[in-house]
């Protein structure tokens, strides 16, 4: 690709990375889509399986202050769209919030817990 489809393409760093990270959420989101009626847990851990097999990519994101790129990938990737109805929008908005605020807390705690224990405080929580 030359320097001037580049510029063409891309106005900010964050223009770049943004398209990287919608690139590896394709990758394995094809799954979650085909099957929307999986538990909770289920989603928690596929999620967060997705950033363990990326985890250079997204520690350093996470290192330079860049996790807020995923904000708008995950609101997509529930479902959220402004011309939803009103339940539906806050509904989407809800979950995907719930996701990022989890991706977040773990990026900062150093992406310690393994998806497999994310699920699994997520099925525990439940059961209390």
């Amino acid at each position: 690709m030359g320097r001037t489809s580049f510029y063409r393409n891309f106005e900010t760093k964050e223009d770049i990375l943004t398209a990287h990270i919608r690139r590896l959420f394709h990758e394995w989101s094809g799954e979650w889509k085909e099957n929307p009626e999986l538990p909770l847990d289920q989603t928690i851990y596929n999620v967060f399986s997705h950033f363990e097999a990326n985890r250079d990519f997204y520690s350093l994101l996470s290192e330079r202050g860049l996790v807020y790129l995923l904000k708008d990938i995950i609101l997509e990737l529930c479902g959220f769209r402004p011309e939803q109805e009103v339940v539906a929008a806050y509904s989407s908005a809800y979950v995907a919030f719930f996701l990022y605020g989890w991706i977040e807390v773990w990026f900062r705690r150093g992406m310690k817990e393994t998806a497999e224990e994310l699920a699994g405080y997520l099925k525990k929580g439940a059961a209390t």
